[in-house]
Order: structure tokens, then sequence, then C-alpha cells
């Protein structure tokens, strides 16, 4: 049996992954985005709005944060630069610090562009760190890993070139998306369970349980929604089969009508990437009583991801036979709402 640790947005605080992965006694790491891909001269490549972000979410007290944040945004860029580091990333560039297992991760929303264009590019490497993107897929056993990382957004952006985004934000155009279901048809092979690995959840974006069943892949883990605790879920739990066909159909339409505002010659340039996308799949399942429903609604299952600090889950696998164990801290929910 193998046990892969499932974790998602680090946001730079890389040396719990080794420890995670020890305890839980799992030889691999699936990691869906925010990692933090960040090198020391990042800091002067991000938004007034980013480098908030970070002191915001940072293990500072509440008294501190606030005392931070009221000063002007240049003192805060000194204050990231000289106390609060923005990843250990260079730790492990410079080989001061290294992963225990392979770690197959996507980028998330919050990252520096510039420092995954050097990993792209062969610029940067980290021992043991595989960096999931359009072109690429890996094979452990009978599993078949493979993602996209980013954002998610329909509109001009969605067509822009790759790797889109600057200033501590990214995201994933169409055209990454296509190649990245070439890229898994060409590498399948028999008897895996195919894996996508996606920053935003197909929970959120429609669009990310399209491409799962373009894939054909029984699994997608994603992170980004921040929620409570890990959740497993797949479409049949929550929705009828008319419902989730719909529900994609509906997405499609809306990128369609980007696709069609675009000038001519950038939608002959994109037409490759909207053939290959535009469809939802058509094979279906016998379930009983005469019904037939989409494969994918039944056999695709999804799991997203909290925030490292507040839990991750555990794949087991065995042939093409897999189970997902959660595991989150206390967690406390008041039934009143804020203010009361």
């Amino acid at each position: 049996m193998t046990r892969i640790l499932l974790v998602s947005d680090t946001h730079g605080k890389l040396s719990p992954i080794n420890r995670l992965a020890l305890e839980n006694n799992c030889e691999a790491v699936i990691h869906a985005g925010d990692f933090g891909f960040s090198d020391d001269e990042s800091i002067g490549r991000l938004s007034d709005r980013e480098v908030a972000l970070h002191i915001r979410h940072s293990e500072l007290n509440p008294e501190r944060k606030k005392e931070i944040l009221a000063q002007p945004p240049a003192e805060q860029r000194e204050f990231v630069k000289r106390s609060l580091p923005l990843s250990e990333l260079p730790d492990f560039l410079r080989g001061e610090k290294k992963f225990d297992v392979p770690i197959y991760a996507v980028w998330g929303n919050h990252e520096d562009v510039d420092v995954i264009r050097r990993f792209r590019c062969g610029d940067y490497a980290v021992d043991r760190l595989h960096l999931l993107h359009e072109a690429v897929s890996y094979h452990m056993g009978h599993i078949h890993i493979f993602g996209l990382g980013g954002n998610f957004l329909v509109g001009k952006k969605l067509w822009q070139t790759p790797i889109a985004g600057g200033r501590g934000k990214v995201w994933s155009v169409l055209p990454q998306y296509a190649q990245l279901v070439e890229t898994v048809q060409a590498n399948r092979q028999p008897d895996e369970i195919g894996i996508f690995v996606s920053h935003v959840s197909p929970g959120k974006e429609p669009f990310i349980t399209l491409i799962g069943a373009q894939a054909g892949c029984g699994l997608i883990v994603s992170g980004h929604m921040d929620p409570p605790l890990p959740m497993v879920w797949n479409e049949f739990a929550i929705r009828e089969p008319q419902e989730a066909v719909a529900r994609l159909e509906g997405r499609l339409k809306e990128i369609e009508a980007t696709y069609s505002a675009l000038d001519d010659t950038n939608r002959q340039a994109m037409e490759f990437a909207w053939l290959r996308v535009q469809t939802v799949p058509k094979g279906k399942l016998y379930v009983g009583r005469r019904h037939h429903v989409p494969e994918w609604f039944i056999r695709m299952l999804n799991v997203n991801l909290p925030d490292a600090a507040m839990g991750h889950a555990i794949l087991e696998t065995a042939g093409t036979e897999f189970q997902i164990t959660p595991s989150a801290g206390h967690i406390r929910i008041s039934a009143k709402p804020e203010g009361d």
C-alpha cells in the first residue's frame, strides 16, 4: 500500500511538510498550491496588497499585526524583508534544507510568477520537488499524477500567454488546460488512478470538474478555498445528473462568449484550445432502474484542502483502489452570527 500526504496552502512554511510526511508514514506528497514560490528578490516584485496579506496571514500576534499594517506600504515592505521572510524556499534552493520525500506541487494564486518561470526553464531546481504543469505528468505505481495551478479567471485573462500573472498573483489560461488534457491522454497507462491537482476547487469552479472528466481522472485534489477542514465529496453526493451536466455546459457557454469576443487574430490563435475543451464527456454508467449517468458523475472524487495549519488528508492506494482519510484539528463553529 502506498501512502501519500495531501496538503495545500503552506504559504512558504515548508519544513512542516517533512514532519507531516514522517508522522503519517507517507512516501510522497501532493501539494495543491500556494506553496510559497518566492525567492530572496520576490519582496520587490509584490504589490503592496500582497505584502499586507503576507503580514495579515503571519503568526504575529494581533496587536503586532495591527501596528505593522498601520505603517505606510514602504515600511511594511522593509519589515517583511528584515523580519518576516516570504518563504523558506530560498533555504531549499541553497541546499541548506531538503525535502525528505518526493513532492508533486502546483503553484497557487499567491506566488511570484518569476520564480515559477525559473523552475519551468530549469534555472531553479530543488531535489525531490516536482512542479506540476500542463506539459508533464508523473507515474508512481498505479497512480498517474498531473496538475495545473494558479487561479481560473473567466474573461480576457483566460486567453493570455502563459505563464500569466505578476506582482504576487498567478492565473492559468485556457491553452494550458487544453495542453494538460493532451499530455494526460498521451501518457495515460491502463489500470491507473488519475489524480488531477488543481489549486482552484471544482466545488467553486465547474471548469475544473470538466477538465478532470476529460482527463478521465478518479480524484481531484485542490486547495484555495480555506475550508475549516478537509472536504471529500463527489458530484453524485450533491447534485442530480442533469444539474451536474448543466453546470458544466453553462460554464462552457460563458467561456465561449469570451472566446467569441476575441479579435480575429487571437481567436484563430486560440481555436485549438477552445475546440479541445468545449465538450462534456458523454461516457455513461448504468446505475439500475434503466438510469444511465455520466461516468465522471459517479467515479470522480474531490478533496478540497484547508490551509496546512488547519488540516491535511492521507491518500492510501493499493492497485487501483484507494481510500482517503481527512485529518484536522478541533473545529469550533458558532451558531450565532457575528456581532450578536
